[in-house]
Formats: C-alpha cells, sequence, structure tokens
C-alpha cells in the first residue's frame, strides 16, 4: 500500500514537489496551508524604478515568488509592465537553482547562484567594494539571516517586502485527517507552516519532513517532533527525505 504525504507547500511552489513524490508511488495530498500575496506599496515601487535606473550595485533574491512580485510592478515606464527590468551595471545574485530558472524566465540571468539557503547565499557574496546598495525583496515573514548577513558583510542593504504569507482556509476533511493521524509523512517548508500544523493537532504517528534549520527549530518550538530534515532546501532533498522518513515503517 502506498504512503500518503502531506505537502503543505503554497500553491505553485509544491507543484513539483508533489509530482516527484507521486512518480516514486506515493500518494500525494498537495494543500495549501499559506498563500503567497504579493506587495502592492509605494516603497516597493519606488525600489523597483530604482533598481531601473541602475541605482543598486546587487538585486538579491531569496525566492521566484520575489521574481514573479518585483515583475508584476513593473516601473513608472509603462511600457515595462509584467517586466523585470535590471541594467547591464547591475549584478544578480539567488538563493539556488529554482529562483535562478525563474529569473531567466523573466530574460534575466543570475550573476551568482548559492546553494540553495540564506546561509550560503550571504557567505558565497563577494567582498564588497566600498558601500555597494544592494535590492532585497522578500516576504514579510523571512527570517534575518540574508538581510543581516549582508550588512554584516558590509552591504547598504534596502529590504523591501515583496510579499505576505496569509492563511488559507483548509477544507474540513483534512483538518480531520491532519489530527487522527490519516497521513504517513508531513512536508514542512516554512516557520508558519510548521506552526500552523501544530496549532491543528498533527497526530503523533505522522513523521515530519522539514525543509531547513529554521522551520525544524519552529516545528520543535511548537511542540512537533521532527524525523528528517532535508539536506538541502531542494525538491530532490525533500525526495529522499521522505523516503528516509517513510524506511523505518517499511522496514517494521
Amino acid at each position: 500500500m502506498s504512503s500518503r504525504v502531506l505537502v503543505a507547500r503554497p500553491a505553485g511552489s509544491g507543484d513539483a514537489l508533489a509530482e516527484r513524490l507521486g512518480a516514486d508511488g506515493h500518494a500525494v495530498d498537495h494543500v495549501p496551508f499559506l498563500e503567497l500575496v504579493p506587495e502592492d506599496g509605494d516603497s516597493l515601487r519606488e525600489a523597483v524604478d530604482e533598481l531601473a535606473a541602475g541605482r543598486f550595485a546587487w538585486l538579491v533574491l531569496t525566492s521566484a515568488v520575489a521574481v514573479d512580485a518585483l515583475s508584476r510592478l513593473g516601473t513608472a515606464d509603462t511600457s515595462n509592465a509584467g517586466r523585470l527590468v535590471v541594467p547591464v551595471t547591475t549584478r544578480t545574485a539567488v538563493v539556488g537553482p529554482g529562483t535562478a530558472a525563474a529569473l531567466r524566465a523573466r530574460c534575466v540571468a543570475a550573476d551568482l547562484v548559492a546553494r540553495g539557503s540564506g546561509a550560503s547565499l550571504v557567505a558565497e557574496m563577494p567582498d564588497p567594494s566600498g558601500s555597494e546598495a544592494v535590492l532585497l525583496p522578500l516576504s514579510a515573514a523571512a527570517a534575518p539571516t540574508v538581510p543581516d548577513g549582508l550588512a554584516a558583510r558590509g552591504y547598504r542593504v534596502r529590504r523591501e517586502t515583496a510579499y505576505r504569507p496569509v492563511e488559507t482556509v483548509l477544507d474540513d476533511r483534512v483538518v480531520d485527517d491532519v489530527r487522527a493521524g490519516a497521513y504517513d509523512v508531513m512536508v514542512l517548508t516554512s516557520s508558519m507552516i510548521a506552526r500552523r500544523a501544530a496549532a491543528l493537532g498533527l497526530a503523533a504517528r505522522t513523521r515530519v519532513v522539514t525543509i531547513g534549520t529554521p522551520t525544524s527549530a519552529a516545528a520543535r518550538d511548537a511542540g512537533l517532533r521532527v524525523d528528517v530534515q532535508a539536506a538541502a532546501p531542494t525538491t530532490e532533498a525533500l525526495v529522499t527525505a521522505v523516503a528516509e522518513a517513510l524506511r523505518p515503517t517499511l522496514e517494521a
């Protein structure tokens, strides 16, 4: 009998994981626990215009969602509607291959592709020559790892909220299944998702897989047991982590 896996990632960002797990024979429910709502404020619009004008040495991106959020704003020049305008004088750094692919889809090539975490992105950035300005669009719930790390490295960081995670309305059947232990594994990919899973009353029999250290810490703080933390914040690593989490059950 196939194992039942709950992927709680937001719509659009969990599709590849659900597809891979399904191909491996698991029964997968992709139920977004959060919706990522793009920001539309004056400050972010101003930052996008300043980016197009070449006022930043670096554009640093930690998610594909941030790429989409910037692109949808365009610039004050209405001919740029739906486009991400990055001048040749501005270099781009992204957290990993997924964000690099989202950037390429907007016809912008990343100058630096980190190994998939905020900490690696900070570590792999070159030493700034003087006080280089960085535009850093983030989730409203983002950890301070990247902004604080870049500032400590000597960069002049302009942090902007590009999108906000908002809790979705869950079907009663999903809530009942979470509490009853109907899922063999639940994949947690953010601190907010971990806290919501705990608040729903995730059953003790369900094995918990997390995407990284911040999510693991949030899960434990909320009273959950973390069975496996993925070796990297990638689809491949999460698929491997799910298999590892299920191994004791399969071997029993």
